[in-house]
């Protein structure tokens, strides 16, 4: 079947297009680049201390975890938690209190931690009104 002249100068056309959008696209996004590759320097460990927000005083028996994945700590007797290990640059930690009325209950919380500053990250919880 013979193709119209139409159809001809809308493939070129067509062609014509791919060809002069490239050199655009690649001047105002720059060429693609592979990522990075992933090495032992791309993780860190994110630690700190679960304080009543109220006395200051460290809050032990605190559940701290990262949302949407398994991992999970308990705050130590002096509210210390460690979470070894993570790669991302920022994440959201959620604190819940696991330990009931052992040591006062308190309400959860959830707040975005930067792996840049990783070292002393303070979660402050507030106790549950009476």
């Amino acid at each position: 079947m013979k193709e119209s002249v139409k159809t001809k100068l809308k493939r070129l056309g067509m062609w014509a297009l791919g060809f002069s959008a490239a050199p655009i696209l690649t001047a105002c996004y720059g060429m693609p680049t592979d990522p990075p590759p992933i090495s032992e320097d791309s993780f860190d460990d994110i630690n700190g201390t679960v304080v009543d927000s109220e006395s200051r005083m460290p809050v032990a028996g605190i559940e701290v975890s990262v949302p949407g994945s398994n991992i999970k700590t308990i705050s130590d007797e002096n509210g210390h938690f460690f979470i070894d290990r993570f790669f991302y640059s920022s994440i959201d930690v959620s604190a819940k209190d696991v330990d009931g009325a052992a040591n006062g209950e308190f309400e959860a919380s959830s707040q975005r931690v930067t792996v840049q500053n990783h070292d002393n990250v303070e979660i402050l919880l507030n106790r549950v009104s009476e």
